[in-house]
């Protein structure tokens, strides 16, 4: 009996440890998000995926990230720690 109540609370903190991780995977994309358009977006135009990565902060923060880094890498822009 206490091996599984171990294993119910071991998921349920593995489970919030993975929410957390994404809040922190939205909020580094969002300042990713705000440093492009803050920086780039004063020159050139959004092109390709950067406007849906955007967009997608809050849902698909993981793949918005990988493509705002690169445009923000590509425009010469230092990126910010992810603290």
């Amino acid at each position: 009996m206490h091996r599984w109540l171990l294993v119910l609370l071991l998921a349920a903190v593995c489970q919030a440890s993975a929410a957390f991780a994404q809040a922190d995977d939205v909020a580094y994309c969002k300042v990713l998000g705000e440093i492009y358009l803050a920086k780039v977006m004063k020159t050139d135009v959004p092109t390709g995926q950067v406007p849906w990565a955007i967009d997608r902060c809050q849902a698909e923060p993981a793949s918005s990230i990988v493509i705002l880094q690169k445009a923000l890498t590509d425009a010469k822009v230092q990126l910010p720690s992810r603290q």
